[in-house]
């Protein structure tokens, strides 16, 4: 039975009752010796109207507790009712199938929700929300690793990220490349993307972090490997006859009878020969950063690696006064890379770090040291207690032909910063603990 039907039957034959009584107490006050009824019709008209009232009565608290529920989110709410009151009855079947409808498309939200919140969790851009007020809350994973475990915090308390950051965040640029100073990390480039998004009726931006650094150095080193490519290619091409002649007229040149004229052109033939051949050497060591590495990785455990490549540069140092030694925290810290690359990325840096303090100090030493951050990257320093790295220099250190030393090539530290990247990390130069020079490679 519908509801309004059956509710209005019930309130119909209750007032019809009434009127009827009405009718029956009128005829009845004609006989004075009918008070016993008068009596009794009265106090039946009196509970049909308490009747009345309690059933209207009824009605609005079930609506008024259904509105609650409703109000609240309170959907475990039931309206059902064993009271053989049909029209009470047909209400609380009619309310407790909305509350089930609520329910219904509750946890279908809740659901979808849940979905969403569980892409977001997985993207790998570090994504913020920020609301009037500069608090921020960190929607995902990648924001979490990024800044710390916290899901909310002050816009000032990333701060120490670099003042370039805040600015960012705070400006009304859609989108602007930033330097991002990770703690205990290495500088990268990030580019800052806003929105505008309305939640609850509450405006907030929206916030994408997208690191560019990777980007940036991939795209460096590919022209330099073309430039070193097009470079070493030219000088070859042109070198090569160059250092075949000067050969053949040295072997010409000893050939010839031994006088003082024949001398000063043997040494000179001699000299050009030899001139050549080294020209002809280090081209061909620069052909090594022409070359794209393609990583075979594994997992290295850096105790022992550090060991072995601390033995062997202790034994090509031996006699010239230069100590080495390794930290590792914890002990069982690891890298997943590729163990030839790997060990050949850290002999580079020692043997720079040992050719810079030697000779400099009377107890020249050279430290590897290795770390995990709070965000699970692994730190790797190389330091020495040398004179350090003149400002002007440290952003051009990693170049391909650049160097500062007298008889330097400027391939080891450029092909250290190549193997880095071949594995998706980063590598500059730092302040270290021994008062020289320290650079840090982050895996």
């Amino acid at each position: 039975m519908d509801f309004s039907r059956s509710h209005q039957w019930q309130i119909l034959w209750r007032l019809t009752a009434i009127l009827g009584l009405f009718v029956a107490i009128s005829a009845a006050l004609w006989h004075s010796n009918l008070i016993a009824l008068i009596v009794v019709l009265v106090l039946v008209t009196c509970l049909l109207i308490y009747d009345v009232f309690r059933l209207t009565e009824r009605t609005h608290h079930e609506l008024a507790r259904f509105l609650s529920a409703a109000h609240h989110g309170d959907l475990a709410q039931s309206f059902a009712s064993r009271s053989p009151d049909l029209g009470f009855v047909d209400l609380g079947n009619a309310l407790d199938a909305l509350m089930s409808k609520f329910r219904g498309e509750s946890s279908a939200a809740h659901a979808e929700a849940s979905r969403l919140h569980s892409m977001l969790d997985q993207v790998p851009l570090p994504l913020l929300m920020i609301d009037a007020n500069e608090q921020v809350q960190l929607i995902n994973r990648a924001a979490r690793k990024q800044f710390g475990a916290q899901a909310s915090m002050r816009l000032e308390s990333l701060s120490s990220y670099g003042a370039a950051l805040v600015q960012a965040l705070r400006g009304d640029a859609e989108s602007e490349a930033i330097e991002l100073q990770s703690v205990n990390e290495a500088t990268i480039r990030m580019r800052v993307t806003k929105s505008w998004v309305t939640q609850l009726g509450v405006r907030s931006r929206l916030i994408a972090l997208q690191p560019i650094q990777a980007d940036l150095d991939s795209a460096e080193m590919a022209l330099w490997r073309d430039l070193v490519r097009v470079l070493t290619h030219e000088i070859m091409n042109s070198l090569t006859p160059v250092t075949s002649l000067a050969e053949s007229a040295r072997l010409q040149a000893e050939a010839l009878p031994v006088n003082n004229t024949t001398k000063q052109l043997r040494d000179a033939v001699a000299t050009v020969a030899r001139r050549s051949d080294g020209l002809m050497q280090f081209v061909s060591r620069y052909r090594e950063l022409t070359r794209a590495l393609n990583p075979k990785r594994e997992t290295v455990q850096l105790v022992p690696a550090f060991n072995h490549l601390t033995r062997l540069m202790q034994s090509q140092w031996q006699g010239r006064g230069v100590s080495f030694d390794t930290v590792v925290e914890p002990i069982a810290l690891s890298v997943y890379a590729d163990r030839a690359l790997f060990e050949q990325l850290i002999i580079n840096l020692m043997r720079n770090a040992a050719e810079a303090c030697e000779g400099t100090t009377s107890h020249p030493r050279v430290r590897v040291a290795a770390h995990s951050s709070p965000s699970g990257r692994t730190l790797i320093d190389v330091q020495d207690n040398g004179p350090g790295i003149d400002p002007a220099f440290q952003s051009d250190i990693f170049l391909p032909f650049f160097t500062t030393k007298a008889n330097g090539s400027g391939v080891g530290l450029s092909l250290a910063r190549q193997i880095v990247l071949a594995h998706g990390g980063s590598i500059q130069v730092c302040e270290g603990t021994l008062g020289g020079a320290c650079v840090r490679v982050v895996l």
